[in-house]
């Protein structure tokens, strides 16, 4: 996933909801200053608008794993 797949992904699933990309610009500039992965930034977007906005994501155990840096494993378990 790229910064632009963030955007694009972003825009398009909430864009209904008046996201300011300018925020969600900011929010993936925090997340790489952090040294997070793309992958990791998205999902913890899409974690933080679906609850301001009390929406429902869907979340794979891979992506929640990277999001939590544990393994797929430990997830599923």
């Amino acid at each position: 996933m790229t910064r632009e797949d963030v955007l694009n992904n972003i825009r398009v699933n909430y864009i209904q909801f008046g996201v300011d990309m300018d925020e969600i610009e900011a929010l993936i500039r925090s997340g790489e200053a952090e040294g997070f992965s793309y992958q990791t930034i998205y999902t913890g977007i899409r974690l933080a608008l679906s609850s301001t906005f009390d929406t429902k994501e869907y979340f794979t155990p891979a992506e929640v794993a990277e999001a939590l840096g544990v393994t797929e494993n430990e997830i599923i378990e």
